[in-house]
């Protein structure tokens, strides 16, 4: 196993740096994330820091996924309707929030990222 906890910390400060150095038309430039474009990207990366402190810090409960034909349809589906539902939610943001909402949460994600132990039971932070 390769710890990574700490590897946290120093990537989402490059992607703060980053995302602040970006102009307005760079914001909206497509990705290889299919019809995502930057802005999406970046929207997504705070939900993605944000639910995991509420569920994995926080303990919330995430909501469940409804019934579909397979076990992996029902999951990816879920995922893209969750990932779809914050994407379309963000485009009521400016760039500037977008940018310090991922600095502040991804700050909290790399604290509680530090507390986890490697060789323990990974959903709960070292006592």
């Amino acid at each position: 196993m390769t710890d990574t906890r700490f590897l946290f910390r120093p990537l989402c400060g490059e992607i703060v740096d980053l995302l602040r150095t970006l102009k307005r038309d760079d914001w909206e430039r497509r990705t290889v994330a299919g019809t995502w474009r930057v802005r999406d990207v970046a929207a997504h990366l705070v939900d993605t820091a944000l639910r995991r402190l509420s569920f994995h810090r926080d303990g919330l409960t995430p909501p469940r996924a409804p019934p579909a034909p397979s076990p992996a349809e029902d999951l990816a589906a879920f995922i893209n309707a969750l990932n779809a539902t914050w994407v379309r939610a963000a485009e009521r943001l400016s760039p500037r929030v977008i940018t310090d909402l991922y600095a502040r949460a991804s700050t909290e994600l790399a604290d509680f990222m530090e507390t986890l132990d490697p060789n323990g039971a990974a959903a709960f932070p070292v006592s």
